[in-house]
């Protein structure tokens, strides 16, 4: 049990000033080193863990409706396509695959997904303008990806994720820029990117590079076996290790150098392991 409010520390206080006594086992328990540290993170962990399986529910929408779209349609006639959106709206995802013409977007195949399946879609004749969110959503989309700058593979997945702004502060998008992996049982562990826009998509107000480089590795037969990666820009895991744990299936064991703290994330929960001794 963590006091860390006050109402927790003076329950704390109450127990000591009564003597009461847990029993023997619980007074032999000896804290876990590093969790006092840990603790201090729960939430932002639990934003992290909120923002990676989002982050995979979209990625995974746009997956589905794209092989809908290659169902609906030949590959001859995908010239337009110059790239998607996905949207969220209440319990569904919209998936918007738009192309350009003469410089204004618009979308010419609309998928929507509901519980991880495609459950309606439709072919506006001759395409469909966009909102202004969505604009907004298209125009931070292609902005960023003319700013990847670590190269870790041959195409990135855009996830766009808008957020409203504190205590009266502007909202705005987050763009996450997800290194796709085009060969069987190959997990890229690098190269994920974030940037944050303006609402409109018009002004980029910061970007966060979640490696320093990149990595490719391939994907043990082991199920038991999971992948073990060092961090060393955050003392806590961030989303794109929960999106890593969802989308490979599989545990991520992340060692944060700033603190010596190990973690591990399945499933898309993040929980402290230990600390490391070095």
């Amino acid at each position: 049990m963590a006091f860390g409010t006050d109402i927790g520390k003076k329950f704390a206080a109450a127990i000591l000033s009564a003597g009461l006594v847990f029993g023997a086992a619980s007074a032999q328990t000896a804290p876990v080193p590093g969790a006092g540290e840990a603790a201090a993170f729960d939430q932002d962990i639990a934003l992290t863990e909120n923002l990676g399986r989002a982050i995979y529910e979209r990625d995974t929408a746009a997956y589905l409706a794209a092989m809908d779209l290659q169902d609906q349609f030949g590959d001859d006639e995908l010239g337009w396509l110059d790239g998607w959106i996905s949207v969220k709206e209440g319990e569904e995802l919209k998936v918007m695959f738009i192309g350009e013409e003469n410089g204004e977007p618009r979308a010419h195949f609309i998928a929507f997904a509901r519980n991880g399946e495609i459950y309606d879609r439709f072919a506006p004749p001759g395409g469909m303008g966009l909102s202004r969110a969505e604009r907004g959503y298209w125009v931070a989309r292609q902005d960023a990806l003319d700013r990847d700058t670590q190269e870790c593979s041959t195409q990135y997945n855009p996830v766009i994720m808008p957020y409203k702004g504190r205590e009266g502060a502007e909202g705005g998008l987050f763009v996450y820029l997800i290194p796709a992996s085009i060969e069987a049982g190959l997990i890229k562990a690098g190269g994920y990117q974030l940037f944050d826009y303006s609402a409109d998509g018009q002004t980029m107000k910061g970007e966060m590079p979640f490696n320093t480089n990149c990595l490719d590795v391939e994907k043990s037969g082991n199920e038991d076996e999971g992948l073990i990666l060092s961090h060393s820009l955050t003392p806590y895991p961030q989303e794109h290790h929960v999106f890593m744990s969802l989308l490979y299936d599989t545990d991520v064991i992340v060692v944060t150098m700033e603190n010596d703290l190990v973690w591990k994330v399945s499933g898309g929960d993040v929980s402290f392991v230990e600390k490391r001794t070095r």
